[in-house]
């Protein structure tokens, strides 16, 4: 499996930060490690991915990360040695970039001194794909495996170095012994019993961690948790087609995705609206409208309501593997539509890093969710959301949990109950709630 990805969150900027875990290289570390475990725990490798210094998308395959030794080892290695020692991965994949002008895929200080003799590493080394420009010295640094095939092109080249006396055979050997011992392992892997999966339950953990993950950001006048009995008014596309990861080669197909619309319709007893707000690409429904009709829409449904919830965030298009994204911004036609459906206490809530820029007066309610995965639903998640105020588990029963963490006791209470705020970290979909009326180096510095 080609994952976990632990580069260090460098700038919010990143095209493929949404694949990364964090700025710290020990949160990183840790979560990486403890992905790593579970997927091999059945008999699958992880890869640990991209080694290293691989913090921007834009000209990703021909970039310099530039940085000193300190920050080099203290931030951006940090983490894989910390994995490497944990988890001990089948595999890492070397990263597109260059550290302080040599290619991660040909650096022999990178791949043979630090991960092998220096962290132990003792697993194959693949490359991330079409990085390698030459496989000879890609070979010699200590990378075992390129991806994908070059049509024989690569092992002509190798094979010439050998017989030319340009390459030891015996680098050539070791690479060779350690693909056979990684389609060893993967063989022995396919014979680790299978086993039942409880799809909802692993929907129901799903919804706790993004819960968990969601930041309440300003709660004033106790606007949170909304009344049931109150008429909302839930604006935005994405509470009708959220946007729960991020695009490029990291995208999954889930067994199940949850909408907020949903959720808090079967939360509320009172009348809920709807209007999309804004288009979005995918979202057949919006087709057919433009951007002014479908705030004038919005501006009207805002209005009729008691509370008004608006969903905002970055479309597909303006995040994705493969390039960084300009600006911070949230849409400018998105912004729009907040204006248009202020009221009073308007409360926004946000999928990835953004700039709130209000042209309406401060919002008395703000959470961002991040994106929160395909069980992100407003309505009933834990601990209380910043919806409904819901505590869960609301039985005290149970949840499955990989790690064995402990689980609420059915004591536990919701501190909307208690006049305090809930505070987490982490995931992506936003709402806006409006009550109506010279050493090795890789420095993203200036290149990432």
């Amino acid at each position: 499996m080609l994952g976990p990805g632990l580069n260090i969150k460098r700038s919010p900027l990143c095209g493929r930060s949404f694949e990364y875990f964090s700025e710290d290289p020990l949160v990183s570390g840790e979560l990486a490690a403890a992905v790593t475990r579970g997927i091999q725990s059945r008999g699958v490798g992880a890869c640990l991915k991209h080694f290293a210094a691989n913090n921007q998308e834009h000209d990703r395959m021909r970039v310099s990360s530039d940085v000193d030794a300190r920050p080099l080892r203290e931030i951006y290695l940090r983490g894989f040695e910390r994995a490497i020692a944990s988890a001990r991965p089948w595999t890492v994949m070397s990263a597109y970039n260059k550290i302080n002008g040599v290619s991660a895929s040909e650096d022999p200080w990178l791949l043979t001194e630090v991960l092998r003799d220096q962290w132990g590493f003792d697993g194959l080394v693949i490359s991330d794909w079409f990085a390698v420009g030459d496989r000879v010295e890609a070979l010699r640094a200590g990378l075992d495996l390129e991806m994908p095939t070059t049509g024989g092109a690569s092992q002509e080249q190798v094979i010439a170095a050998v017989q030319e006396g340009d390459l030891d055979e015996a680098a050539l050997d070791r690479c060779a012994a350690r693909v056979v011992e990684l389609v060893q392992k993967v063989q022995a892997g396919a014979r680790t019993p299978a086993v039942d999966v409880d799809v909802q339950a692993h929907h129901a953990l799903a919804r706790e961690a993004a819960a968990r993950s969601a930041v309440l950001l300003k709660n004033d006048d106790e606007i949170l948790p909304l009344d049931a009995s109150a008429s909302v008014a839930v604006i935005g596309e994405f509470a009708r087609t959220p946007r729960y990861q991020g695009a490029g080669s990291s995208q999954i197909n889930p067994t199940r995705v949850d909408d907020a619309l949903t959720a808090i319709t079967a939360a509320s007893r009172a009348e809920v609206r709807f209007a999309p707000g804004f288009p979005l690409e995918g979202a057949e429904e919006t087709a057919s409208g433009t951007a002014e009709s479908l705030r004038a829409e919005a501006a009207e449904a805002a209005g009729a309501g008691d509370v008004a919830v608006v969903f905002l965030g970055l479309p597909a298009a303006d995040e994705s593997e493969g390039f960084d994204r300009e600006h911070l911004d949230l849409p400018a036609e998105q912004l729009n539509l907040l204006e248009a459906s202020w009221r009073p206490t308007p409360a926004p809530w946000w999928c990835s890093p953004t700039a709130a820029s209000w042209r309406c007066p401060s919002p008395r309610r703000c959470r961002r969710s991040w994106r929160a995965g395909c069980s992100a639903r407003p309505a009933d998640p834990p601990p209380p959301t910043c919806s409904t105020g819901r505590p869960i588990p609301q039985d005290g029963s149970p949840r499955p949990s990989r790690c064995g963490w402990p689980t609420l006791p059915p004591t536990w209470t919701s501190p909307a109950s208690t006049g305090t705020s809930a505070t987490a970290r982490g995931s992506s979909s936003d709402i806006a709630g409006t009550t109506p009326g010279a050493s090795k180096s890789p420095s993203p510095s200036a290149t990432g």
